[in-house]
């Protein structure tokens, strides 16, 4: 299987291990004809974007010729209205927009039951709020231009259906991502009816992991996914929505 691309990445501007030079070389060695950094959002605690951060990384692509690079952030969910931490004025100026759950999110956030019921408590309190984080990732993507949908199912349980059907109408892929499989193994028969597209990411934190996808296409094979809505393989580029002139909820 040829895989064209990764599409999650992290890079020292969170919590990666990697430079994205070096992010870079490793997808330029493993043959990709693109990448995008996905680091975390303006609220994810210590591992965050900043402004400094992300006109660093935008000098860099612009300059970069080897491979194509595009500017991603992984934005965090914050509540079940669906609201990320991604600023408008970002929002404007990336490639891709990915969303997903993730527990460390500043103080004001992490306490909330949304955050922290998901993020540290047990099986059986988070069952309580499946509806809830569906309802989250549903209200996302109406409100905002998201691109992927990261590593859905993973910590935040999640009625999926709605949330497949919600992507397919919007033209959001749903990530089959290398290192959260197992999460997303109960809802891939009720992805594959929808009818929602695919997109492949390592989540690397390291570049040695970026284009790393044995897993990604064993699980491919073992679920038998339709390979024309795969995107990032034999020759299925994904993309993205064109954010310019999107001016945010009226």
């Amino acid at each position: 299987m040829k895989f064209l691309g990764d599409y999650h990445t992290h890079t020292v501007a969170s919590d990666g291990h990697s430079t994205l030079e070096q992010n870079v070389a490793a997808a330029t060695k493993a043959g990709l004809e693109e990448i995008v950094v996905s680091d975390h959002g303006f609220k994810s605690i210590l591992a965050n974007m900043t402004s400094k951060n992300f006109e660093k990384q935008q000098a860099f692509i612009n300059a970069e010729k080897s491979i194509r690079v595009l500017q991603g952030i992984e934005s965090n969910i914050l509540n079940p209205e669906g609201d990320i931490d991604t600023p408008d004025e970002y929002i404007r100026r990336l490639d891709v927009l990915t969303v997903g759950f993730h527990r460390y999110v500043k103080p004001k956030f992490m306490f909330s039951k949304f955050i922290f019921v998901n993020g540290f408590c047990s099986t059986r309190a988070k069952r309580a709020l499946v509806d809830a984080n569906t309802f989250a990732y549903v209200n996302a993507l109406s409100r905002y231009p998201i691109d992927i949908v990261a590593h859905l199912n993973h910590k935040a349980p999640v009625n999926a259906r709605p949330i497949f059907d919600k992507a397919k109408e919007t033209g959001a892929y749903v990530e089959l991502n290398a290192k959260h499989l197992d999460a997303f193994l109960p809802l891939v028969k009720d992805a594959i009816e929808s009818g929602v597209n695919f997109i492949v990411s390592s989540d690397a934190h390291r570049a040695n992991d970026i284009g790393q996808f044995e897993e990604i296409e064993k699980f491919i094979k073992e679920n038998n996914i339709p390979l024309e809505r795969v995107f990032g393989i034999e020759g299925n580029k994904p993309t993205f929505k064109d954010k310019t002139d999107w001016r945010g909820e009226k």
